[in-house]
């Protein structure tokens, strides 16, 4: 598959989200995926404007099955 994520790795974030998120530190893990270039600096952007780091968690791993490959 070219471009956007496997169908497998979608299908485990959806599987293990609420486990991912109540276990994850948003900010952390948005700075690795950006400097990654998994993540857009516009998504980055969005997903701080949820204020704060708790509320930013959600919104973080529904954007990855939409992030670059």
């Amino acid at each position: 598959m070219l471009g956007g994520m496997q169908d497998h790795h979608k299908e485990a974030l959806i599987k293990l989200r609420v486990r991912l998120i109540e276990e994850m530190v948003a900010d952390e893990l948005m700075e690795h995926l950006v400097s990654k270039k998994v993540l857009t600096p516009y998504m980055q952007e969005k997903i701080q404007s949820k204020g704060v780091s708790s509320g930013r968690t959600a919104p973080c791993w529904d954007m990855l099955p939409q992030a670059r490959p």
